[in-house]
């Protein structure tokens, strides 16, 4: 009998050691699904491994009536959903930063993978407050990229005396809007036009669906 706890508690540290690493594996590869089906798959060999603290087990039905382990199953889905946030934030963070030469991810599959991201958190019923946060440093990233590119046009657009900046890195972006871009155009009777009008219906439209408008126009 010893034999077989002993073995029972080596293959329960061996599924929860799995559910960490099995799942960071595939999420630095960029397999956001596989890495997501391999938490479920995981959590539910660990959920069977555990099958024996069922107080009673109806075999065709699969109704089980659960005694003290009902408090200890909601606490370990707490800590999965807990790992998910984790393992989702540093990804968040890694998609967010600049490409290097040798790695070369187009913006538009980061976007994607956002989304899976996303997807899976949702589906792990993580308030969307929690996933938002998670996520907010990408999201932030792209959004401030379309805002340097308008403030680029619209101050090629502005008389010499008018420019406000010289190199736009200097440019805090968060001290700007759409709203106040197009404040800034009107006060200067400047209708947009060409590229600047393009630039400003592209910041529409990644506000409004977190999608690219014009995926040619970006690399990584």
């Amino acid at each position: 009998m010893r034999f077989f706890s002993v073995l029972y508690k080596i293959i329960n540290i061996a599924l929860i050691l799995s559910l960490v690493v099995i799942p960071v594996a595939f999420a630095s590869t960029g397999k956001l699904k596989e890495s997501g089906l391999s938490i479920l798959a995981i959590a539910l060999a660990l959920s069977f491994n555990n099958l024996d603290k069922f107080s009673k087990f109806k075999g065709a039905g699969f109704e089980a009536e659960l005694n003290t382990a009902v408090n200890k199953t909601y606490a370990a889905i707490e800590q999965v959903k807990k790992l998910a946030l984790s393992i989702s934030d540093p990804i968040a963070s890694s998609l967010a930063t600049a490409d290097t030469p040798l790695l070369f991810v187009h913006l538009k599959y980061k976007i994607e993978q956002i989304e899976n991201i996303r997807k899976i958190l949702q589906e792990l019923e993580i308030p969307q407050k929690h996933i938002d946060e998670t996520l907010n440093v990408f999201i932030k990233r792209v959004h401030r990229d379309h805002m340097k590119r308008l403030l680029t046009y619209t101050n090629n657009a502005l008389s010499e005396q008018d420019k406000f900046f010289s190199y736009v890195d200097d440019v805090d972006t968060e001290d700007w809007s759409l709203e106040k871009v197009r404040s800034l155009l009107n006060e200067k009777t400047i209708e947009p036009s060409g590229e600047l009008k393009e630039v400003i219906l592209d910041l529409e439209y990644w506000e409004k669906n977190h999608k690219l408008r014009r995926e040619n126009k970006w690399q990584g």
